[in-house]
């Protein structure tokens, strides 16, 4: 009986030994296991401090010598559309009717530079206000205008026979709000003032230092030799600077009255 008794005794401590052996085994392989990664909270993305660059706003270029050729051009019948000047005159309330064939010299028979409304005031109040004219063609002097190799603008297909044209590049974009003022200013250590510019102009007689463009006209009258538009037409748009910085648009120096007049900004 007792030797019943140290039998199960032993059997009990042997079973407990391999307990513990086998719970030491375990512990020892968990610890040599690398350690994995713990996931870790999704982490929000830092927000950049940069600004978003602005996309830079398309500018038209339109060049003299590409656009439509005169009134012309555009003044057509076109399949079931009409655009002829005759089509387009009887749009106007109390407007005398025109021959079929009226041309631009037609019209110019009557709105006259003395006329109550002269013909380029109307044209331009009309196709500069118009929705179509300015979606088409972004309004840009160039469609109707070209420049003679003496400075003046004239209307195409109204020019003389002979007349010598020069090609100019245009966009419509008004850099110059004050006109020359924005521009003849002192700007640091340069001075771009209207008494500096007249200084590198060879023979040319000094003027006052707060000189005007009504001190240029002065002496350059529309009956002078060098009336004050042709030469500014023929230094700004055939010059390098005013192309490149101020993109030969006409709308720097000139502005548009109510009654559809062009003015040079300041005058």
């Amino acid at each position: 009986m007792k030797f019943r008794k140290l039998a199960i005794l032993l059997l009990i401590v042997t079973v407990m030994a391999l307990l513990a052996v086998g719970c030491g085994q375990s512990q020892t392989a968990e610890k040599g296991k690398p350690e994995q990664a713990q996931p870790q909270p999704s982490e929000k993305p830092k927000e950049s401090t940069e600004k978003p660059k602005e996309s830079a706003a398309q500018v038209v270029t339109l060049s003299s010598s590409d656009q439509p050729q005169g009134c012309a051009s555009c003044h057509v019948k076109n399949g079931d559309k009409d655009y002829t000047l005759a089509a387009e005159v009887k749009k106007i309330q109390n407007h005398p009717t025109v021959p079929a064939d009226a041309t631009v010299k037609t019209c110019i028979a009557c709105h006259s530079e003395k006329s109550p409304k002269p013909f380029k005031w109307v044209l331009h109040k009309v196709h500069l206000e118009s929705k179509i004219y300015g979606s088409k063609y972004d309004s840009a002097c160039v469609t109707c205008h070209k420049l003679t190799s003496t400075g003046l603008l004239t209307v195409k297909g109204l020019e003389a026979d002979g007349t010598k044209f020069t090609d100019i590049k245009s966009t419509n974009e008004d850099k110059a709000p004050q006109g020359c003022a924005s521009c003849h200013v002192k700007k640091g250590d340069k001075d771009y003032t209207l008494a500096a510019e007249v200084k590198k102009i060879q023979n040319h007689p000094t003027v006052s230092p707060n000189a005007t463009v009504k001190t240029c006209i002065a002496c350059h009258s529309e009956k002078s030799p060098k009336p004050f538009k042709q030469v500014l037409h023929l230094v700004h748009l055939q010059g390098k600077i005013y192309p490149q910085n101020y993109l030969n648009s006409c709308v720097n120096c000139h502005i548009q009255t109510p009654t559809g007049e062009m003015k040079v900004k300041g005058l």
